[in-house]
């Protein structure tokens, strides 16, 4: 059974905006994307097509943009925009990305202040869930509009469910350590989340801080689950420092001033080890399967593109590729490659993408946060 990564990506700072697209091989602008060779394509990948969707195409077009709220790093969205302007090179891809803790209110802010507009095309970012179980009447419902993203037909069913049917699944990975192994060596390398309890890692430890996002929240929420209430609490008496994102575990671990670090994912470090940092992944015993979401705001401003480019990032074309940008797998049956190469066994443990504010005070309560 495969699956693909949330690789959340964060940029730290001022926004960022950035406007994508792929020139034509000719070296002059883009051409018109052909209907039918881009439904070839598709079709490929999903026997459900509706029957307007050769309109919803070419409505498309004519929009000529979509506005993409993520959080993935600009060199793995820059990557996935150029795949899809193969396809559609009349549609370009405006990227709208902010640090994790602070894209998902900025949205809020932007469409409570437009009159209930919305000035995305589509979120792309687990950081999104609590928003969109929050203000439910502000999307698409992708199990009751069946026809709305037609590649999702081939996805496994827990890609929505009936708790989560504002959002789907994009992508799905393992939460894991990472060690610096200049630090942790031999038999003093966990081999499950568990070990990070032990005396060895006192004053060792880094953590994305779980105050920035109920995201992390539900992580260590299910870390208590699996391991019992006291696991929380024997996190806290080793003191680990708590840091905004993902970003900041996985630079201090690589530079060194901590020891290990947690949760990250392949998709999260694969710069680092690239580059050859001491750096090593460690899943263990105890994966928690996390991963990204995707929601599709109405009144959103160029509908059609965005249905058109979520479709595409949900095919079997799409999901190649993010898995292989993003070293992530999918849960798209019929998406193979680099898909296969993260692989979720059957029984894992998908932790949740929301808690209530009694499980939150209880998280950050264990971990001496409140």
């Amino acid at each position: 059974m495969k699956v693909s990564p949330h690789r959340r990506g964060i940029v730290s700072g001022a926004t960022m905006i950035l406007i994508a697209s792929l020139l034509s091989a000719c070296g002059g602008g883009a051409q018109p994307a052909s209907t039918s060779a881009a439904q070839s394509i598709e079709a490929k990948d999903s026997a459900n097509l509706p029957s307007d969707w050769a309109k919803v195409v070419d409505e498309a077009n004519k929009e000529g943009e979509v506005i993409f709220y993520t959080t993935l790093p600009n060199d793995q969205a820059t990557k996935m925009i150029a795949g899809f302007n193969t396809v559609y090179p009349n549609i370009k891809v405006r990227i709208v990305t902010d640090a994790t803790a602070s894209l998902a209110n900025r949205y809020q802010q932007e469409r409570t202040s437009s009159g209930g507009n919305s000035p995305a095309d589509i979120l792309h970012s687990s950081s999104f869930e609590a928003l969109v179980a929050a203000q439910q009447d502000w999307f698409h419902d992708l199990r009751g509009e069946k026809d709305f993203l037609p590649s999702l037909a081939d996805f496994k069913e827990n890609a929505t469910t009936e708790e989560r049917k504002r959002t789907v699944l994009v992508a799905a990975y393992p939460w894991q350590v990472l060690v610096n192994t200049n630090k942790v060596q031999g038999s003093a390398e966990p081999t499950s989340f568990k070990d990070l309890t032990k005396d060895e890692f006192k004053d060792k430890l880094i953590m994305s801080d779980p105050r920035t996002t109920d995201y992390f929240v539900a992580f260590y929420n299910a870390l208590a689950e699996k391991f019992g209430p006291e696991y929380l609490r024997g996190l806290a008496a080793n003191q680990p420092k708590f840091v905004a994102d993902a970003n900041g575990v996985a630079q201090s671990v690589a530079a060194g001033e901590k020891a290990a670090g947690l949760p990250l994912n392949a998709g999260r470090t694969a710069a680092l080890e690239a580059a050859k940092a001491p750096v090593k992944r460690i899943t263990g015993d105890s994966a928690i399967i996390a991963g990204t979401t995707m929601a599709f705001p109405n009144k959103a401003p160029h509908e059609n593109a965005a249905r058109v480019f979520g479709n595409w990032l949900l095919s079997a074309e799409g999901q190649e590729l993010g898995c292989d940008v993003q070293k992530v797998g999918s849960l798209n049956k019929l998406a193979k490659g680099a898909c296969e190469k993260t692989e979720i066994p059957e029984g894992s443990t998908f932790q949740k993408f929301t808690v209530t504010s009694a499980v939150r005070d209880e998280v950050l309560g264990s971990l001496g946060l409140k």
